[in-house]
């Protein structure tokens, strides 16, 4: 007698392959998360502090703190003639 595989059976010989082969242990999956975690954490906090950078050199550049800066001393002057007790 032949013996054949029937469809199913080829079709179940192949999700059996791809299972084994998509499968990772516990621990390596973790492990990967972590450190995928702290590179995401490292690239965030260093693009953010260059970017800071950046903007904060060019706001120095066109002389616009001055202005925000006598902006907030009317705002707290303000706040101190109408408010005597703080």
């Amino acid at each position: 007698m032949d013996k054949k595989k029937s469809a199913n059976e080829g079709a179940l010989d192949v999700i059996g392959t791809d299972y084994r082969s998509a499968y990772k242990p516990l621990k390596k999956i973790i492990f990967n998360n972590f450190i995928g975690g702290i590179a995401w954490t490292l690239g965030v906090a260093t693009g953010s502090t260059i970017i800071i950078a950046l903007l904060s050199y060019f706001l120095g550049q066109i002389n616009l703190v001055p202005f925000v800066g006598n902006f907030v001393l009317k705002v707290v002057e303000f706040v101190q003639q109408n408010n005597p007790n703080l």
